[in-house]
């Protein structure tokens, strides 16, 4: 009998242990939960700061637009990490009725580009912002296109009438003169003659 009332003493502890133990692991693995779920949300929070972190070249927003304005032609020049990329195309892109194409030379930068793009003003790919690369089209509404030279090369030749659709023809990365980015400029420039709208 006492045999029994040990082993029944024994098994409720081991129950109580065992139950103990389970509670601790269900708290252990819903803070681990909590954790990463504030890891990501972190992660995800400086992210969108780093999106929406001024860069050098806000401060010459209306400066650039008046220029741009003016001219039919401007070059600009700055730094890497300042902003050329990212941000100019969205200052015209902002103005009334803007239709604006920015070329690349590679590939991944134009969609890269216009992912980081439709990231800083919170929309998805596609809405807004799109790309164009060989094989691949996502078009949008069309106010903002990022596409490589060679693919808008080959679309102004067999469509020179598209050129005239654009408002404003960012050549982005012109440093990196290749014998399709001659090619691309000397047609940007033929264009231009014929379609006198974009800039």
């Amino acid at each position: 009998m006492q045999e029994d009332e040990t082993q029944l003493t024994d098994s409720l502890v081991d129950e109580d242990l065992r139950a103990a133990h389970e509670q601790r692991q269900e708290r252990d693995e819903l803070a681990a939960a909590k954790s990463s779920a504030k890891t990501h949300s972190e992660a995800a929070h400086e992210r969108n700061q780093s999106l929406s972190v001024d860069l050098p070249i806000d401060a010459l927003r209306e400066e650039i637009l008046q220029a741009v304005r003016a001219e039919r032609v401007t070059i600009l020049v700055g730094a890497t990490g300042c902003g050329k990329s990212t941000r100019l195309p969205q200052f015209w892109m902002d103005e009334p009725g803007a239709k604006v194409l920015v070329t690349q030379p590679r590939r991944v930068a134009a969609v890269e580009i216009a992912r980081r793009v439709s990231s800083e003003r919170g929309e998805r790919i596609g809405q807004n912002v799109g790309y164009r690369i060989s094989g691949e089209t996502v078009r949008g509404s069309g106010k903002l296109q990022f596409a490589t030279i060679g693919y808008v090369l080959t679309w102004f030749l067999a469509k020179p009438e598209h050129f005239g659709s654009f408002t404003h023809v960012v050549i982005d990365e012109v440093h990196e003169r290749a014998a399709d980015m001659e090619m691309f400029l000397l047609l940007t420039k033929l264009l231009m003659y014929f379609f006198k709208g974009p800039k």
